[in-house]
């Protein structure tokens, strides 16, 4: 950021993808995040930042309909750069256009499986939270036998795709799945397990617990009771799949709770 506004503003610069600074008198003061050269963390930062505590802004660049838009929201809502003339933000437009078209292509080799639904969402990246959750959803109505055997891995080793759900399977077997479903190209960060083993334990061990209630927990989480795992899907509220019937919508403290999870996917991120 800091080469780019130099020019506009005084006793102002930047570090890294989302770390900015500026002076107050003579005292400098820096934002809390790290400069950080990896994409996931200071876009993570940035959208929680923004959205947190910069809501006109964040309502702004949501509903953008262009890259000139969501240019512009930053230009006047958020950066405040004295350099408002038509040159600079032309200027803005296409450094933005630059980064949308490296980072927003299909990725190389590209290894995303269940791609005719999740297509529906994005042809070139992998869905965002939201997306994912919404997408999730559509599983739930049909009848899921429930098994703690072999077979409740028949969802992945079959290839089944949503909407449709795994014949057999149990609550881990069912979350596995679900993620396998949208990012089962990549590493299984869920188990590590390599997409085909695994339990509320492994979950629990490769996961990081952000919360020990739905406090900071974000859409695409998930929440850890004793012995059971569900998705968490926003609103207090998860994807529950249990040792009956379909898959539902429950309050996510419907038990009592051993924490909110959270696992390294590129949700929304090109590889």
């Amino acid at each position: 950021m800091g080469s780019l506004y130099d020019d506009s503003i005084i006793d102002f610069d930047s570090l890294g993808f989302t770390q900015w600074r500026y002076k107050v008198g003579k005292k400098t003061i820096f934002s809390e995040n790290l400069a950080s050269s990896k994409i996931s963390s200071a876009l993570d930062y940035f959208c929680n930042t923004t959205e947190k505590q910069y809501k006109k802004f964040w309502t702004s660049m949501k509903s953008a309909k262009s890259i000139q838009e969501a240019s512009s929201a930053i230009l006047k809502q958020f950066a405040l750069i004295k350099n408002q003339s038509i040159s600079f933000q032309n200027k803005l437009v296409n450094y933005a256009k630059n980064f949308y078209e490296k980072y927003s292509k299909k990725p190389k080799n590209d290894k995303r499986m269940c791609k005719e639904f999740w297509d529906q969402y994005s042809k070139t990246n992998y869905p965002t939270r939201e997306q994912y959750v919404e997408g999730m959803q559509k599983v739930i109505g049909p009848k899921i036998n429930y098994t703690q055997g072999a077979q409740r891995w028949s969802g992945i080793k079959n290839k089944t795709c949503p909407p449709t759900p795994p014949t057999y399977t149990d609550c881990s077997g069912f979350t596995t799945w679900g993620f396998w479903t949208a990012f089962g190209g990549l590493d299984d960060i869920i188990n590590g397990a390599n997409w085909s083993a695994g339990y509320t334990g492994s979950m629990q061990s490769k996961g990081t617990k952000v919360s020990s209630t739905s406090d900071g927990c974000k859409p695409g989480d998930v929440i850890l009771y004793p012995g059971h795992v569900a998705l968490y899907i926003g609103n207090d509220k998860v994807l529950n799949y249990g040792s009956t019937g379909p898959a539902k919508i429950l309050k996510y403290n419907y038990k009592g709770i051993t924490g909110c999870f959270r696992y390294k996917l590129p949700f929304g991120e090109p590889l």
